[in-house]
C-alpha cells in the first residue's frame, strides 16, 4: 500500500488509499470496542455502572481512534511524500479523512447499539422506553 516515496503524479493514489484506511481503521476501533464492552461485566442492583464504564470506553477509544489516525498520516505518511506541492495536495485530506474516521466510528457503534439494544454494546446508547 505505502511505497518508499511519492511524488506530484503518485500522491492521488495515496489519497485514495487513505480513505479505504479511515474506513478500515474505523471499524477496527469498532470491533475493540465490542471486544471491551463485552469485558464489562453486567453490575445487579437498582443503579449499575456498567453502562457508565461502557459509555467511558466508547469516548475513549473514540478519541483514541481519531488521534492515533491523524498521527499515523501526519507523522509517517507525509515523510513518505517528496515534493511540497505533493505534500500540500496531501494534507488537507489528513483532516477530511480524520474526520471520517471520528464520524464513522461514532455512527457504526450508535447503529449496532440500536440494533442489538438487549446486549452489552446496546446499552452506550440505551433505547427510550
Amino acid at each position: 500500500m505505502y511505497n518508499h516515496s511519492y511524488s506530484l503524479t503518485n500522491v492521488g493514489g495515496l489519497i485514495s488509499s487513505t480513505y479505504i484506511l479511515a474506513i478500515a481503521w474505523a471499524i477496527g476501533f469498532v470491533f475493540i470496542f465490542w471486544l471491551i464492552a463485552n469485558i464489562v461485566r453486567f453490575d445487579g442492583g437498582k443503579n449499575p455502572r456498567d453502562p457508565f464504564r461502557r459509555r467511558v470506553w466508547f469516548y475513549i477509544l473514540l478519541v483514541i481512534c481519531g488521534i492515533s489516525f491523524f498521527l499515523w498520516n501526519f507523522l509517517y505518511v507525509v515523510g513518505l511524500i517528496k515534493g511540497a506541492p505533493a505534500q500540500d495536495k496531501f494534507t488537507g485530506h489528513i483532516a477530511i479523512t480524520t474526520g471520517i474516521v471520528f464520524i464513522l466510528y461514532f455512527v457504526l457503534v450508535f447503529i449496532i447499539s440500536k440494533f442489538f439494544p438487549r446486549s452489552k454494546i446496546g446499552t452506550v446508547f440505551p433505547s427510550k422506553k
